[in-house]
């Protein structure tokens, strides 16, 4: 098991496929185009789920909250996190959907060594599916 540091202390980084989401670019001015790893990191009590350019420290996106407004329960999680991992394909879900304005460039994920395609429901909600072979 890798580690990374929060907040001065130590978290453990579940190894094992990364979970990836190609985003377009126009979404957000301070997010380039390109593949981004998604990560939840856990306290033992609740959990957070954040991006950040695939190849990246997976501590790198908490650590950005630190005194950033709006982020102190987030930061509180993480300054308290027992570990990261690979997010599920229920937490992309549900950072899509709390993030409507970069989830209309979502295009195609990686989900626990599975290939998706980022979908738009008709109630403005997210979901992932399998991509099929001709579309990979």
């Amino acid at each position: 098991m890798d580690t990374t540091t929060i907040a001065g202390r130590v978290v453990p980084v579940r190894v094992g496929p990364r979970t990836v989401v190609t985003f377009l670019g126009n979404c957000d001015p301070d997010d380039p185009a390109g593949d981004y790893d998604f990560w939840t990191i856990s306290d033992g009590k609740s959990g957070l789920t954040g991006r950040r350019l695939a190849g990246n420290d997976p501590g790198d996106r908490f650590r950005m909250m630190e005194g950033k407004p709006g982020y102190e329960t987030a930061w509180a999680i993480a300054c308290a996190a027992v570990r990261i991992a690979p997010a599920s394909d229920e937490h992309v879900i549900s950072w899509l959907n709390s993030h409507p304005n970069e989830a209309t460039c979502a295009t195609k994920c990686r989900v626990n060594g599975a290939d998706m395609e980022v979908v738009k429901l008709s109630n403005n909600n997210y979901e992932l599916r399998p991509r099929s072979k001709s579309a990979t």
